[in-house]
């Protein structure tokens, strides 16, 4: 036996967790396997964060234990003992693991050589590619709108992986088997009409991985495309050379095109503008006054914030610094997503 102890910081409070020191098989699709049998992300989460270990070994505990172990000898707290009721679920769901046949996994590749490229690959020739963005400050808002005042300084403490592209329709279908897209045609073009509540469901598909994955708050949004820049847009103030870096309502012929077709901002990113509306993380508020570091938004609110602009818009919707806010439980032919990856 083995005691991983967790100490909570707040009230000094130390938890024991007794596990059996099994050793764990070596197989090439532990995690896929594991997300095909069901194994909660929150239960991963919780082992995570009460035994401070990376995802990789807190896979490797549920799956082994949920297959070696008839019961676990616990001493902690109620909120562990939870966790060991919640461990004790997965046993149905995946003592047939051994079983199954090799399958595929999703890979996350970190370039070696450059590590300002992260991608995550789906399946064949399906991946997920994210830029690193560097850590900085920038004046976020603009006195044009009054949804996006006052202009306010905002610090990005750390550099993060933003999409290179929105999420397509293929890569979507991938990990979710649906295909709830209003424009069809090619697989390449932006997954739309999804709700903030159905990104949320990827997510936590992708979550069950190497790395975790989530929407951009709305300051790593606007910094990101604004990329360094302090003009109306991240390529300067002419609406009219719009057409050259966004689809919108003046080229766009009121539909989604593939992505990656324009020219990308200054950090590489493309389609940060026009195509489709993007969803943040943050919920809708008015701007405070005051310098931020690292904001999340307004604690609370019945609307998320959407970024970017739509082909079905006009240039000042496609604004850096245009804000626009929907109810979570509903998709719209104008809204899709891209996602931050932080790497384990």
């Amino acid at each position: 036996m083995i005691l991983i102890e967790s100490a909570n910081t707040k009230n000094s409070i130390q938890e024991s967790f007794i596990l059996e020191n099994i050793p764990v098989p070596s197989y090439s699709s532990l995690w896929q396997i594991a997300n095909n049998y069901s194994v909660r992300a929150d239960v991963i989460n919780t082992l995570m964060d009460h035994l401070s270990i990376s995802k990789t070994e807190a896979m490797k505990r549920v799956v082994v234990g949920a297959i070696r172990k008839q019961g676990i000898d616990i001493e902690a707290s109620v909120p562990l003992r939870d966790f060991a009721i919640e461990l004790l679920n997965c046993m149905k769901l995946v003592r047939n693991l051994f079983d199954q046949g090799e399958k595929e996994e999703i890979q996350v590749d970190v370039n070696k050589k450059d590590k300002t490229v992260l991608k995550t690959r789906l399946c064949e020739n399906v991946e997920i590619e994210f830029v690193l963005i560097p850590a900085g400050t920038f004046m976020m808002g603009t006195n044009e709108y009054s949804s996006a005042t006052p202009v306010h300084q905002v610090t990005i403490s750390k550099s993060f992986y933003l999409g290179k592209y929105p999420v397509t329709q293929q890569q979507w279908v991938t990990v979710m088997r649906s295909h709830p897209s209003n424009f069809k045609g090619s697989l390449q073009t932006p997954i739309e009409k999804i709700s903030y509540n159905d990104v949320q469901k990827f997510i936590i598909q992708l979550n069950q991985f190497e790395n975790r994955y989530r929407l951009p708050t709305e300051a790593e949004w606007e910094y990101a495309c604004r990329s360094g820049t302090t003009t109306r847009y991240y390529f300067g103030d002419n609406k009219d050379q719009l057409y050259k870096y966004a689809w919108y309502k003046r080229n766009s012929g009121n539909k989604t095109y593939p992505v990656g077709q324009l020219q990308p901002n200054a950090w590489g990113l493309y389609d940060m503008c026009g195509n489709v509306w993007e969803w943040c993380s943050d919920w809708y508020g008015p701007y405070p006054t005051t310098k931020l570091t690292d904001p999340i938004g307004p604690i609370s609110g019945t609307l998320r914030i959407l970024r970017g602009g739509s082909s079905s818009d006009d240039e000042e919707a496609c604004c850096p610094s245009s804000r626009a806010a929907r109810i979570l439980n509903q998709g719209f032919s104008d809204c899709g997503f891209r996602l931050v990856a932080v790497p384990n």
